[in-house]
């Protein structure tokens, strides 16, 4: 099974089915993260460019990987 942290992304809109079946694998993921962003669909990092990157940026900086929220932005 999956040992590390995990974050999942889907788009509230996604027709694909990413919402559903995202809930599904995460049950079985216990490090798993899930976020649902809103006014996107399958092509969330198109759509909602700004909220995905700081849904990622947040997660690292949960995992302690990435700079501090001052240092990160441009």
């Amino acid at each position: 099974g999956v040992t590390r942290r995990w974050l999942r992304r889907a788009g509230a809109a996604d027709r694909l089915g990413t919402v559903p079946v995202g809930g599904q694998r995460q049950a079985r993921v216990p490090h798993a993260r899930r976020v649902v962003i809103d006014k996107a669909g399958h092509l969330r990092l198109e759509e909602q460019p700004q909220e995905c990157a700081s849904v990622i940026l947040d997660f690292l900086r949960e995992v302690d990987v990435a700079p501090p929220a001052a240092a990160a932005a441009p």
